[in-house]
């Protein structure tokens, strides 16, 4: 597997995705679409944005976002994509359905807006990975969308 030359390398953006393996492949395909192979930081939880809009601790959202300070001071990153799925755990019990849908898009806007606050001169997108006939599908969440 032929590797990067480091001294080349440059990161354009940070990915927060959940870690779910399941998803992993069709969200990779995004990124490569994106023309990001070899130029993005992976930043990999349960539930995604879960812990920026709905931490379990008074610190995980803090030390999420404590993570994304370094790696943006670190690798100097111009964009962050913002990658949920349905059927996730970590939302387990929230929603179901068209509802869920509802629910990770709505989380995603809502992480979307708190890090556009944090990082003005960054592009920020939302993805949610859906199932469709027992395959997934990554479509792009905007606030235009209902």
């Amino acid at each position: 597997m032929p590797g990067i030359k480091l001294s080349k390398a440059r990161c354009r953006a940070l990915v927060i995705s959940c870690s779910d393996f399941r998803f992993i492949s069709a969200q990779r395909q995004i990124r490569l679409d994106l023309g990001l192979e070899h130029a993005y930081d992976l930043l990999a939880r349960p539930g995604g944005v879960f812990a920026l809009v709905r931490p379990s601790t008074r610190t995980a959202r803090q030390s999420m976002l404590d993570e994304i300070d370094m790696l943006r001071s670190l690798h100097h990153f111009r964009e962050i994509l913002l990658m949920n799925h349905v059927t996730c755990g970590a939302y387990r019990g929230l929603a179901r359905g068209k509802a869920e849908v509802r629910l990770h898009r709505e989380d995603l806007l809502r992480a979307k807006a708190m890090l556009q606050s944090r990082y003005p001169r960054l592009a920020i997108t939302a993805y949610l990975s859906t199932i469709v006939d027992d395959s997934v599908r990554v479509v792009s969440v905007t606030d235009e969308e209902e």
